[in-house]
């Protein structure tokens, strides 16, 4: 199963994942502490209490040394960490709660939680939700789908 977290999620998810999106949302964004991979990993542990990338926190301090760090691990970006971890869905049947990657071009991928109609993460030098139009891969938190 290709290493994927299929674990149900906790009764009260939706709760936890909220709290979690407003704490958040004030919080600035910092490489290795707060930025959109982690950010995206402890959505997920919101719901279903597994960070799929509690080996990386504190342990970069820049796109640079995270890539790297990454890399040493086997994974092209976080992007792919998160794909290893997770079932990939199209993103048009993404859910609340499900991780969404948005690539921004040459400022590269992005990683984010569905909100509804919103993706919600820290982005550097942005504030604020994207549209769930913009995501280009999404990920499945607590279920297999059937596609």
């Amino acid at each position: 199963m290709n290493g994927f977290i299929i674990k149900r999620k906790n009764d009260d998810w939706r709760l936890q994942l909220d709290r979690f999106i407003a704490v958040s949302a004030n919080e600035p964004f910092v490489w290795g502490e707060h930025d959109c991979g982690l950010f995206a990993a402890a959505g997920v542990e919101a719901q279903i209490g597994e960070d799929f990338a509690s080996d990386l926190r504190g342990r970069y301090d820049s796109f640079e040394t995270g890539l790297n760090l990454l890399q040493s691990l086997g994974f092209a970006d976080h992007v792919e960490l998160a794909a290893s971890r997770l079932p990939e869905i199209p993103p048009a049947f993404a859910q609340l709660g499900d991780v969404a990657a948005v690539d921004f071009g040459a400022a590269g991928m992005t990683l984010t939680i569905v909100g509804g109609h919103r993706l919600h993460g820290p982005m550097p030098g942005m504030r604020g939700t994207l549209p769930m139009t913009a995501a280009c891969r999404a990920f499945a938190v607590g279920r297999m789908p059937d596609l």
